[in-house]
């Protein structure tokens, strides 16, 4: 699994519950790195417990397909890690689907992170909210 946010996390534990080796890799340290970290903590030690391989600080990977399956290279701290793997998931983030669906003329001000709310939930149309992957 090559991403370490939300859904790489939840992946991985999956496939690793269902008796599969994963490795998770991560190019930045630890997981979650834009979650709680207390609550990324909590994550990735359940997920150590049930044998996902963290690669965190994945650096200079490198991808190739061989007989014998997918190959992959990667330094994580200071060591070079060379791997066949029978499948590669991706899971390295989401970009928001805000495009023709009438946000302008709702009055709903959105950038490339998504919809811009305030404290309470609220967008800029002060009547319509929104919360969760929107």
């Amino acid at each position: 699994m090559i991403g370490a946010g939300p859904t790489g996390c939840e992946l991985a534990q999956a496939f690793a519950r269902f008796g599969s080796h994963v490795y998770l890799i991560e190019a930045a340290h630890g997981i979650m790195p834009n979650e709680d970290r207390d609550a990324a903590d909590i994550v990735e030690r359940t997920m150590l417990r049930d044998g996902v391989t963290l690669l965190c600080c994945g650096k200079d990977l490198h991808v190739k397909k061989t007989e014998a399956g997918k190959r992959l290279t990667v330094d994580s701290h200071g060591q070079q890690y060379d791997l066949t793997v029978d499948d590669i998931l991706v899971g390295v983030g989401r970009a928001p689907n805000t495009e023709g669906i009438g946000l302008e003329a709702a009055g709903v001000e959105y950038d490339r992170n998504g919809i811009k709310v305030n404290q309470r939930l609220q967008t800029t149309n002060p009547t319509i909210y929104a919360a969760g992957d929107i």
